[in-house]
């Protein structure tokens, strides 16, 4: 059975972002996976914890 690491990682997040770029998702997203971690979650802010100006991406890669 595969064993898995897990990190989260802030991200920036805007109400439009994804309508428009995404870049800085992407660069962020991107220098991890050349340390080996691939997204398995994208947690977005709620409307009903207040507002946010980040979202958390969960990475995982697996145990060495």
């Amino acid at each position: 059975m595969s064993q898995f690491e897990y990190k989260t990682v802030l991200l920036p997040y805007k109400p439009s972002q994804f309508q428009d770029d995404a870049t800085e998702v992407a660069v962020a997203l991107n220098k991890e996976s050349a340390e080996g971690w691939r997204l398995a979650q994208l947690v977005m802010p709620s409307p009903v914890w207040g507002r946010s100006n980040g979202m958390i991406a969960i990475l995982e890669r697996p145990r060495t």
